[in-house]
């Protein structure tokens, strides 16, 4: 009986984890155990956060960037991580620029690290966090300096499922009953998108969701320093939801 035929990007990931595995081995025996191979080079080994560079990492394209996420994603939501870039050597490499090749505002949810469901490295993305993706001053600001310091070619707004300041906005919003402190701003922001939800069929935080994903990215779109980078080509805006339970970024 002939073997399955595997993939081969299971076999090309499971080389990586091989080649690590090799090269964390001799650092211990380099480091505690004196032996004529203590002298040996590390350059027999194989660096893979150096020698496997994903194309999202060279290429300066907005859609190849965006090919080049989505396939980070599909690794993470079938647990074939590759954690490129995640070496000492990467990190030395960035102590003098960075230059991240797609900036990300995201939820600042817990369960949703957009480093890791994308299969990202150090200087990789350029993040952006808050509760439910709401645009403010600092948001823009940072974004603004992505966009036009960094020359970031990606920019995606990426909402989730099960959003929290969604559901909290939802139930104040549909209830009448303020939330205390800042959290009644915050409610203010996704009312808009609530607003547009209600006309809609299905689940009502859901259709919040997308809908506010949608409006902060025109919203962003609509900015003059980021008008300016899409209009110029060089920068393209997507909005995207990260599904919890699959582990899958869809664009919307």
């Amino acid at each position: 009986m002939r073997p399955p035929i595997r993939s081969s990007e299971a076999v090309c990931h499971e080389f990586v984890i091989f080649v690590r595995d090799i090269r964390y081995h001799y650092q211990w025996i380099t480091r505690n155990v004196a032996t004529p191979y203590s002298s040996i080079s590390m350059a027999v080994f194989v660096t893979p956060s150096a020698s496997w560079e994903l194309a999202g990492a060279t290429t300066r394209d907005p859609e190849q960037v965006l090919d080049s996420l989505l396939e980070g994603n599909h690794r993470f939501a079938r647990d074939r991580m590759l954690r490129p870039n995640t070496d000492a050597q990467r990190r030395l490499e960035l102590v003098a620029e960075q230059r991240p090749h797609t900036l990300v505002l995201s939820c600042a949810d817990s369960r949703v690290p957009p480093e890791l469901i994308f299969d990202q490295g150090l200087g990789d993305l350029f993040v952006v966090r808050s509760a439910g993706h709401v645009l403010d001053d600092g948001t823009l600001a940072s974004i603004e300096f992505g966009v036009s310091q960094l020359r970031i070619p990606l920019l995606m707004v990426l909402g989730h499922t099960a959003c929290g300041a969604a559901e909290a906005s939802v139930m104040s919003l549909r209830s009448g009953q303020d939330l205390p402190g800042h959290l009644k701003r915050l409610v203010e922001r996704l009312r808009p998108a609530y607003e547009e939800a209600l006309l809609k069929p299905g689940d009502l935080v859901e259709n919040t969701i997308v809908a506010h994903v949608r409006q902060v990215a025109r919203a962003i779109r609509e900015n003059p320093v980021v008008a300016e980078a899409v209009e110029a080509g060089r920068l393209a805006v997507v909005a995207a939801r990260y599904d919890m339970a699959t582990g899958r970024v869809e664009l919307l």
